[in-house]
């Protein structure tokens, strides 16, 4: 059988060089199938490991077409009846979505959420799921103190249906509709609070677009960073391993001067509705990373003087961190930032013993609203290093040297053989990296996103090392050099990126990247928006599979 297969492969190597490197597997014969499938340890392998790929090869091969449904090619609104949203428009205590199907789906959603319009804020959610459903009644509850955030806000449910359906052709479909209600606007003239004032996350300088932290520099040099003394400590826990991350944070809440803050002195955390409390930070890139909120009532910092009872301050010290999986830490991670606050407040004309103020510290506000209780900060930008460490960098006299033996001052070498001076090294740790190794046997470890030159459909560019593909030629200090590998490696280690006076090519292991200035203004659109649904989030871990099973019988 294996000489069969090395047979059908050597035949499938001269039929992709007459195709010119293009070559489709026809899986409805059986030759095909067996040589694609020992790719990744035989058939019963590929379909226990990545069952839902199997599925879609298998209807892709045309074996399965007689079992497709033939699906309705109608949407919510021919099959939809909503009833009107309902809400007691006095106490606003809840609000309630009615929906009914006519016909028989695959699925249905309804998810609703009750929204603070005034500043986009989200009071509360709810979602309900289950297949072939007819019927759908949901009840959000929302207690009326939560909402007095201010006297002048504007309210509004939103209920929104889906279905996913296969149409005639088998593709599977998804249809959705919404439904809006307005149910109050209370007008007034003045808030409860008075300012927010964020003294960090911010950076130094104003005119800066982002507040830089810079995580395990192996020298000095961070001068332009806002934050640049962190260290992030490498743990290894069970099959995992995890960096510890701090986000610097202080902020200052001032009220009115008829409200002030109820502050319990048995209450380790003053003022502070604990349960609803939220620090975090996410990126497209990595996804999203809660701050542990469990150790809130130890860490936390609370400055309150009991003259001014309408202003307390709220810091979190450096040791309150997180620790974040370090597959998650890219060499350089452009973050949002948010912290929720919801403090306990009251006016001696309210009804309620005491009422909640929700402060919003975010980067991710939509408008800039005139509601003081929000206030937008910058993007975090926390930089890491690029190249793997061993990387061998070329330097001003021709000679070659290790980059994490690198410092700062020494002389390399750039692309037009000119000596640039190294001005700043970082370094950080990276889970995953991008594997290249050329025809000329030149290889190199690099992160996602790091810069290297190329000649693609005849002109020479800079791509980033996730969107190389096989035609690309490398440029190396021999010349341009063809594809041979290239896919994600296993690193969990230091990675190391150099920086000069200003962007610089460099050689590294003979190949023509970007320095850490070049990687950090190449355009991001592209690479970094990895916005996996539900539903895919699934298929992308068994292609994670499928390439450790290709590498692991193609060694």
């Amino acid at each position: 059988m294996e000489r069969n297969l090395m047979q059908l492969r050597e035949k499938f190597v001269c039929e992709l060089k007459e195709n010119g490197r293009s070559l489709a597997y026809d899986l409805s014969r059986e030759d095909h199938r067996d040589v694609f499938f020992s790719q990744y340890g035989g058939e019963e392998v590929f379909k226990r490991e990545c069952p839902l790929l199997y599925d879609a090869l298998w209807r892709k091969s045309g074996a399965g077409q007689q079992e497709r449904l033939d699906g309705y090619l109608v949407g919510p609104r021919d099959c939809m009846e909503v009833s009107d949203i309902a809400y007691d428009p006095n106490t606003v205590v809840s609000t309630n979505v009615t929906g009914r199907y006519t016909r028989e789906m695959l699925g249905v959603d309804l998810m609703g959420k009750f929204m603070d319009i005034t500043n986009g804020q989200i009071l509360e959610s709810m979602a309900v799921f289950d297949e072939n459903i007819t019927d759908i009644e949901n009840t959000m509850k929302v207690n009326a103190g939560r909402l007095i955030q201010s006297d002048d806000r504007e309210l509004q449910t939103q209920a929104e249906f889906f279905c996913a359906e296969v149409n005639a052709q088998g593709e599977l479909c998804a249809q959705s509709t919404k439904v809006y209600s307005n149910i109050l606007k209370v007008e007034g003239t003045k808030y409860i609070v008075k300012a927010v004032t964020v003294e960090s996350p911010k950076p130094k300088d104003k005119s800066h677009e982002y507040t830089e932290l810079l995580y395990d520099r192996d020298a000095d040099g961070g001068e332009t960073a806002d934050y640049p003394k962190y260290t992030g400590v490498r743990l290894e826990l069970g099959k995992d391993v995890y960096v510890k991350i701090h986000i610097p944070a202080k902020i200052t809440i001032e009220l009115n001067d008829e409200f002030e803050f109820i502050v319990d002195e048995a209450d380790k955390i003053k003022g502070i509705y604990f349960k609803d409390f939220e620090m975090k930070i996410w990126s497209l890139d990595n996804g999203t990373v809660v701050f542990n909120k469990d150790d809130l009532a130890k860490n936390i910092i609370v400055t309150y003087n009991e003259k001014e009872k309408n202003k307390i301050t709220y810091e979190f010290p450096s040791d309150w961190e997180h620790l974040m999986k370090m597959k998650i830490v890219s060499a350089v991670m452009l973050a949002d930032f948010s912290c929720i606050l919801p403090i306990k407040c009251k006016h001696g004309s309210m009804k309620y013993e005491e009422g909640q103020v929700t402060i919003v510290v975010s980067s991710d506000l939509d408008t800039e609203s005139e509601d003081p209780a929000n206030e937008k900060v910058k993007k975090i930008h926390i930089k890491f290093g690029c190249l793997g460490k061993d990387t061998r960098i070329l330097m001003a006299d021709g000679s070659e040297r290790a980059i994490e033996d690198i410092r700062i001052g020494d002389l390399a070498q750039n692309m037009d053989g000119m000596p640039i001076r190294v001005t700043n090294i970082i370094s950080g740790m990276e889970a995953e990296m991008v594997y290249v190794k050329t025809m000329g046997n030149k290889e190199i470890l690099m992160t996602e996103s790091h810069p290297v030159r190329v000649r693609r459909d005849g002109s020479i560019c800079t791509v980033r090392a996730v969107d190389l593909n096989g035609a690309d030629l490398f440029l190396t200090k021999d010349g341009e050099e063809e594809l041979r590998y290239i896919y994600m490696k296993p690193y969990n280690d230091r990675v190391y990126n150099l920086e000069f006076d200003g962007e610089e090519f460099l050689y590294a292991n003979g190949f023509s990247v970007g320095d850490f200035d070049m990687q950090n203004h190449m355009p991001r659109e592209k690479t970094t928006k990895r916005e996996y649904s539900f539903d895919t989030k699934p298929v992308a871990e068994e292609m994670r599979k499928l390439l450790r099973l290709y590498q692991e019988n193609m060694e």
